[in-house]
């Protein structure tokens, strides 16, 4: 057996652990999400149920939980493609000098922990707004807080992924719609 072959043995099996290491939590709860033992576990299998899923429905918190984050999903989805989109428009169109500076102030949420972005959302429309009682006014339970806070960081991220897009885009593409008439919300 040449040293080939045992390189390319040993790589497998840490692929193999690496996979086994990140799905094997999954497994375990998809095994354990469908065994009718009184307490979650899943081994031993004992037999298929779907009675975890009807307590999960019938639980008037968990399901609460779930709603306010799909509601949190949605907001953040709104709020941060429009602002990275057009952050990454304009940092594709400022002079160079500039766009370094624009750069770290975009990008800057992205290297800051997320617990500090929360406090400091907190903090900045506690200070700004005076919002401090937030059962009575439009941040009741904190899902806009929530959603604010978490487009700050998502934004960055779409910033990223949609100025990546641009740098190759062609701009003659542009410059060839606007010749032929076409508006600028049109080329855009």
């Amino acid at each position: 057996m040449s040293s080939k072959h045992v390189m390319r043995g040993m790589i497998g099996f840490y692929i193999f652990l690496f996979f086994l290491y990140l799905f094997g939590p999954l497994l375990v709860m998809s095994v354990t999400a469908f065994n009718t033992s009184s307490y979650p576990q899943a081994i031993p299998f004992e037999s298929f149920t779907l009675d975890w899923y009807v307590k999960l429905w019938n639980h008037r918190a968990m399901m609460e939980g779930l709603w306010n984050s799909v509601v949190i999903g949605l907001g953040v989805v709104a709020v941060s493609v429009p602002v990275g989109l057009a952050a990454s428009i304009l940092m594709n169109q400022i002079y160079h000098r500039a766009r370094g500076v624009f750069y770290l102030v975009t990008v800057s949420p992205v290297l800051t922990p997320g617990v500090i972005i929360g406090i400091s959302t907190v903090i900045f429309w506690k200070d700004v707004f005076g919002v401090t009682d937030v059962t009575k006014t439009l941040f009741y339970k904190g899902v806009i807080l929530s959603i604010l806070g978490q487009s700050s960081f998502i934004a960055a991220y779409c910033l990223l992924i949609i100025m990546a897009r641009l740098q190759r885009f062609d701009r003659a593409q542009e410059e060839a719609a606007l010749d032929l008439g076409a508006s600028f919300p049109q080329v855009f």
